[in-house]
């Protein structure tokens, strides 16, 4: 269906057909619902944190029951936060420091312990 056809479906419904679809589309499908939940209570800070506190333990991952964990080192992890944000239409500002936060995380992991792979440092 295109984009024109949409539109005359919907100029064709009524304002209560248009809410029951909203409505039943909110139901049955995640991305929509995790849309409209942003748009109308947009907690920018905690996504923002939940975001830093999975990227940083991609890099220095906590201890579980007194064993440390290895690394992962997926700069994928910071690359769908950024996409996800772009997507829900987040300030610009905060994509921008979570592009930041992901290279000063590995940065700061490559000091502590020296990377011998090539494909991380490009990566960055």
């Amino acid at each position: 269906m295109s984009k024109r056809d949409l539109k005359k479906y919907l100029q064709e419904l009524d304002k209560s057909q248009l809410e029951e679809q909203i409505i039943e589309l909110y139901d049955k499908f995640n991305p929509i619902k995790v849309y409209y939940d942003f748009v109308f209570n947009p907690k920018e800070d905690t996504l923002l944190k939940e975001c830093k506190i999975k990227i940083s333990s991609e890099y220095f991952p906590a201890r579980t029951s007194g064993k440390p964990r290895r690394p992962k080192m997926r700069r994928s992890v910071a690359q769908k936060y950024i996409k996800h944000f772009t997507l829900l239409g987040v300030d610009y500002f905060i994509i921008g420091d979570v592009m930041l936060y992901s290279i000063e995380i590995a940065q700061t992991f490559s000091a502590e312990k020296p990377v011998k792979s090539e494909l991380f440092y490009k990566s960055m």
